[in-house]
């Protein structure tokens, strides 16, 4: 089974994008949207929204679905009409006008315990989509890492200490010190999408000793 990625960033049109072109585009992003390995853009572009928030779920990792990003949709185009006139006026008008769409982007693979960074751009040639550029820099998998990106971080990390806490059978209200020594613990003695119930009987000592002083 494929370990997918989840992505999360922000697209830029970079040129001279037309009107008929953002339109075209908008028909396509659509299309994208709508795969299991998906870029989904938060709105559609127009002339004064040329930047839009974007999240994905990678072919593994975020860079498969930008390579394979002409082959898929040129796949679905056989069976739509509508799609296949939008992507290759899109493709021919890309490469006229020398424009293109950046990328810039966290990507977690938790199977791997994968966090990196990226951008990319995608431009055009006669006939295809093609990656102009690419680059990615990997980041320690580790909760200060994962709480500066989108990631729902805060909720996962608030999820695991009540989780702990409950494990612990702790019934008394907690002070906020306590709660401080606590999630200081969880973010240096585990990392995200971990799961209290597979904590080591010495690290549920440790927490134990922090509650109760």
């Amino acid at each position: 089974m494929a370990n997918n990625s989840s992505v999360y960033g922000t697209m830029a049109l970079e040129g001279a994008w037309t009107p008929e072109m953002i339109g075209n585009l908008n028909i396509v992003m659509a299309e994208w949207a709508s795969w299991t390995y998906y870029i989904a853009a938060e709105g559609d572009f127009s002339a004064d929204g040329l930047t839009q928030k974007f999240n994905a779920c990678g072919r593994w990792a975020f860079n498969l679905n930008l390579a394979y990003l002409h082959v898929w949709t040129k796949r679905e185009c056989q069976t739509k009409p509508l799609l296949k006139t939008a992507f290759e006026q899109l493709i021919a008008e890309m490469h006229r006008n020398c424009c293109s769409i950046s990328f810039v982007y966290s990507e977690e693979e938790n199977g791997n315990q994968i966090l990196r960074d990226g951008t990319a751009k995608i431009g055009a040639d006669n006939s295809s989509l093609i990656v102009a550029s690419l680059s990615e820099q990997n980041c320690d998998y580790c909760w200060n890492e994962f709480l500066k990106r989108d990631f729902c971080g805060e909720s996962m990390l608030e999820e695991l200490i009540d989780e702990i806490i409950a494990l612990l059978h702790v019934n008394d209200d907690l002070s906020e010190d306590t709660e401080l020594a606590i999630e200081h613990w969880v973010k240096e003695n585990t990392i995200p999408n971990d799961d209290a119930g597979e904590l080591s009987a010495e690290q549920l000592a440790e927490l134990k000793l922090i509650i109760t002083g």
